[in-house]
């Protein structure tokens, strides 16, 4: 009698506790979750991400009666690998000269504009050249400035993670 009903209460109670584990545990978990999407932007800056695929326009022949590279099979578009630049590209290429870089330290996510909301276009590596484009933003409480890398992609860095180049 009294040890059979005793028996059923310990295991009713250790069912309870069993599930009042889980759904703790549950609870946690999604507790952990909304937090990480909370501040998940706010840290974008200190976690690297891949840059966004982007389509890169490539130089058009100016006119339409062109002959087709050789090896190309007869397509009228070249890869963009194959795009000779322009006189003017080659000219830009040649006076671009670094004002800054990137600060030693983690990798910077190189912004398309300046707020750590915008995709990344690139990931700097520390001692990366860029090219101060004179604009400057104030956003979440910092300064943002407007660089061009060596290859030409444009876009924004904090002014804390990059330093004057000596060059």
């Amino acid at each position: 009698g009294l040890s059979s009903r005793s028996r059923q209460r310990s295991q009713r109670s250790g069912m309870l506790v069993g599930i009042t584990m889980a759904l703790t545990i549950i609870v946690c978990l999604f507790a952990f979750i909304w937090i990480y999407a909370k501040i998940g932007p706010m840290l974008s800056d200190f976690i690297p991400s891949k840059p966004a695929a982007t389509a890169t326009p490539s130089a058009q022949p100016s006119s339409s009666g062109s002959a087709a590279p050789a090896g190309s099979g007869g397509s009228s578009a070249a890869p963009a690998s194959e795009t000779k630049p322009s006189a003017s590209q080659t000219s830009d290429a040649a006076d671009w000269k670094p004002t800054h870089k990137i600060a030693d330290g983690d990798d910077i996510n190189f912004r398309a504009d300046a707020t750590t909301d915008s995709n990344s276009v690139a990931v700097l590596a520390p001692g990366t050249p860029l090219k101060s484009l004179g604009d400057e933003k104030q956003a979440e409480g910092a300064t943002w400035i407007h660089f061009q890398t060596e290859n030409g992609t444009e876009g924004w860095v904090r002014s804390v993670d990059v330093v004057q180049s000596n060059a």
